[in-house]
């Protein structure tokens, strides 16, 4: 990564935090190319509910998953990162383009906080993450599509020693990779609560076992439609069939 990459990097994801291990670096690797067409970022409203030993998962689309990481970074949190598919050209199956925008032009806003050493994380998903599976095999196309499983994202055990004992998502409902996770911190006793509205109190939920819970061969299946990157996450262009004339 160019010493810019490096600095945005550095702000979502700072020496100091036992959260920055999980951070993704795949699409901080591409931010040079992005220098020119940053904007100044809106800003979101945070949610209404105790923070105290309480982590977030936020699986908004898009941008918004982003946009709700800083605020969560205003409200006392550190942000984590778990974006996986790589930028693409034109023509990607899962816009990368605005969330790799928004990491730039964030890091400036992360800078300016207060030192966050002992907060609590907010882990950042892409609820598109999966979208135009449809498309997945047309010749061409960037496939970036990618899915979050239980070694993303920090054991029950390693929450519960940094004295966390609930989790709260903001997303519209429980898809089925995050589903493997939120289980098995159910299992190990830490309260699962969740909240559509992030400007809304949050409300326990019960996550239902996922098919094929704990299975060896879960994560197999999950990437085996995914395409992986050179750079590392996912994203690979969907090769175009070669043709011969004549007959055999």
């Amino acid at each position: 990564m160019s010493e810019t990459s490096e600095a945005v990097y550095a702000a979502w994801a700072p020496a100091t935090s036992k959260w920055s291990a999980w951070a993704k670096p795949v699409l901080f690797a591409t931010l040079p190319r992005l220098a020119d067409i940053v904007r100044p970022l809106p800003s979101i409203g945070v949610m209404a509910y105790e923070k105290k030993n309480t982590a977030v998962v936020v699986d908004l689309p898009s941008v918004s998953s982003t946009l709700m990481g800083l605020a969560l970074a205003e409200a006392g949190f550190q942000p984590v990162p778990l974006y996986n598919g790589a930028l693409g050209a034109l023509g990607a199956l899962v816009d990368s383009a605005s969330i790799a925008e928004a990491l730039a032009a964030g890091a400036a806003k992360l800078r300016a906080l207060p030192p966050r050493e002992n907060a609590a994380p907010a882990f950042l998903l892409d609820a598109n993450r999966m979208d135009n599976s449809v498309n997945a095999k047309s010749p061409g196309r960037f496939d970036n599509r990618w899915a979050v499983v239980p070694q993303d994202m920090p054991s029950a055990d390693f929450l519960k020693d940094a004295g966390l004992q609930r989790v709260v998502l903001i997303a519209g409902g429980v898809r089925d990779d995050l589903a493997h996770i939120l289980h098995r911190y159910q299992d190990a006793g830490l309260e699962i609560r969740r909240t559509a509205d992030p400007e809304q109190a949050s409300e326990h939920i019960t996550v239902a076992r996922p098919i094929g819970y704990r299975s060896l061969w879960y994560r197999l299946g999950v990437f085996a439609g995914l395409r992986r990157n050179s750079a590392g996450g996912f994203g690979a262009t969907v090769p175009i069939p070669s043709s011969s004339g004549g007959y055999g």
